[in-house]
């Protein structure tokens, strides 16, 4: 089985001009590395099966490298796939000549599963004809054993240079790709002001509407849904819209066809249209699975955003031609329903059904959502969510009535699931009266109701967060215990992490946060601790003492002892012991 260890140290806008300005970050200097986030801990991987070799090669890159490095070690090829199967790592440096899987051998399955990973070949054969296969390939890195250990750490620097030099780039990349998808929106935002606001003819080529990536066909029918975004500011974020444009994008049903735009500030214009159009569409069927879409779309708004999105929207298809008289009909219809307390859908022609958002079942709907930023510990978006349920109730509803009594009990019944399933039962009663939840007929009106069920969300998010703080210290007392009762097992992160029961780089965080040093740290201040205690208090051989505390050759022991102590194990012995 492979050892893990770890080393831890201190063109078409006219109103306005767009630029693109990107800066490259020069990654050919240790120094450069580190300015551009070089203390990012990499994986690196050791192949070699002298094991005299691996070992100093292990120690070279935990105590004697610049950078802070995850390393792993196998004795052989196939063990070294056991150990890349469960970790990702970023260089392997890997001995040619093996019994079983050689390196070239290794190198193949590296490039065929982990094509990023970059391999340097250590080797101490000058064998022409793999030297000749190396050299072919730009991506292989090749050294001796004979070379200086200054030239393998370099070797094996250059390549984690370039691995972040490839995140870079493609960080780049990624910013030019949404510096045009923004550029993009704001020459489809002008096309459509023009056509609206009478600056050019209604009737458009479909090549202009292909060349914006419109997606909708100019020549057939569409529907066109016009929402006023209600907030704070006139001017709606660009990071807000993208939210918004997404939201949309994912809850539109696929077989729809849509193009989203902001105009005058502040109303976002849909136009949808199905992807097949044929002598047999179904359009009132489009109408309405476009419509209940559109409440789901307003709920996330709500939820996520909260932003307000009241919608006019008609039954009528339109074409291009008619789309400036539809956008201005349905915002001057859209003033009846901006000043309602939740955002409503008018339905042109049918005005009577508007008004009727906020019957039970939509707030039932909410319930999943509700129940599920709870046991998500979203304390904000649970409070959100739970005054948009609770709100039909606080308009003057009966306490006899059943509709809200069933309302109530639901939400109820989400508190009572979550106290259940995290073992609160015990604990909330010394903050607030739990009785209360199931007994409606308690509360004089459902708004003082509302007000016991915010105050004991508050409860619950100020246990859970004190139960949580108080299973960290658990985890990491327990870690410590291990390691104090284990010093010469495998103490890597990634088997201390299966005794902590979380992830790797969070066990590594919170133990950091408790103790102010790293794991890694402690471990070797335990041993040298654990080495003091024996080297006076027993006649143990200094080999058999620097086994017991976890150092399995004289020169590692020796090595760390002194690094911590400033004298060797025999010094040490010979100095205090009486």
């Amino acid at each position: 089985m492979a050892t893990v260890q770890r080393k831890d140290k201190k063109g078409y806008c006219t109103a306005c001009a767009i630029w693109f300005k990107t800066k490259r970050i020069k990654l050919n200097t240790k120094e450069n590395f580190q300015k551009a986030g070089g203390g990012v801990m990499f994986n690196l991987l050791i192949v070699d099966d002298e094991i005299e070799i691996l070992e100093g090669l292990q120690e070279m890159f935990l105590y004697d490298f610049p950078e802070e490095l995850e390393v792993y070690t196998a004795v052989s090829g196939k063990k070294a796939l056991t150990v890349l199967d469960k970790v990702k790592c970023d260089v392997v440096l890997t001995d040619i000549k093996m019994p079983g899987m050689n390196g070239m051998e290794l190198y193949q399955h590296i490039r065929e599963n982990w094509p990023r990973a970059k391999v340097v070949f250590l080797t101490g054969f000058r064998d022409h004809e793999v030297l000749y296969e190396v050299i072919q390939n730009k991506e292989i890195r090749y050294l001796l054993k004979t070379e200086e250990d200054q030239k393998i750490k370099d070797t094996v620097l250059d390549a984690l240079i370039e691995i972040r030099r490839e995140k870079e780039e493609f960080r780049l990349e990624e910013y030019r790709s949404e510096l045009f998808k923004k550029a993009k929106y704001w020459l489809q935002k002008e096309f459509l002001e023009r056509i609206i606001f009478g600056k050019m003819e209604q009737e458009t080529d479909q090549d202009i509407l292909e060349e914006l990536e419109i997606e909708i066909e100019g020549k057939d029918p569409f529907y066109l849904f016009v929402g006023r975004i209600d907030q704070k500011f006139p001017i709606i974020e660009m990071d807000i819209l993208e939210k918004m444009i997404l939201i949309i994008r994912q809850t539109m049903p696929r077989i729809l066809k849509i193009h989203i735009c902001v105009l005058e500030h502040c109303y976002l214009s849909l136009m949808i249209q199905p992807r097949l159009i044929d002598d047999y569409t179904d359009w009132n069927r489009i109408f309405y699975i476009s419509s209940g879409a559109l409440e789901e779309i307003q709920s996330i708004f709500m939820t996520q955003l909260q932003i307000k999105v009241p919608f006019a929207i008609s039954k009528k298809e339109i074409l291009f031609g008619q789309l400036r008289e539809q956008y201005y009909f349905l915002k001057e219809n859209l003033s009846t329903i901006i000043q309602e307390e939740e955002p409503g859908i008018l339905t042109v022609n049918e005005k009577e059904k508007v008004g009727r958002q906020m019957d039970n079942k939509a707030a039932l709907m909410k319930l999943p959502l509700l129940n599920s930023y709870l046991e998500q510990e979203k304390k904000h978006e649970f409070q959100v969510v739970l005054k948009e349920i609770i709100t039909p109730l606080l308009s003057g509803a009966s306490k006899h009535d059943i509709g809200a009594l069933e309302l109530y009990y639901n939400v109820a019944m989400v508190f009572l699931r979550y106290i259940n399933m995290n073992e609160l039962g015990e604990k909330l009663p010394f903050h607030i009266a739990l009785y209360k939840l199931t007994n409606a007929e308690d509360f004089y009106d459902w708004n003082e109701a509302y007000c016991y069920l915010k105050q004991l969300t508050e409860f619950l998010f100020q246990i859970k967060t004190e139960n949580s703080g108080y299973y960290r210290d658990e985890v990491v007392l327990r870690v410590e215990a291990y390691i104090r009762s284990h010093l010469n097992s495998d103490l890597s992160l990634t088997a201390l992490a299966d005794i902590g029961g979380f992830n790797a780089s969070y066990l590594s965080r919170i133990f950091k946060q408790k103790n102010h040093c790293n794991l890694s740290e402690y471990i070797v201040n335990e041993r040298i601790k654990a080495a003091k205690r024996l080297l006076l208090e027993t006649n143990e051989k200094i080999n058999r003492i620097g086994e017991e505390v976890g150092y399995f050759t004289p020169h590692s022991f020796t090595r760390v002892f002194k690094n911590s102590e400033g004298i060797s194990p025999v010094e040490f012995r010979i100095r205090y012991k009486k």
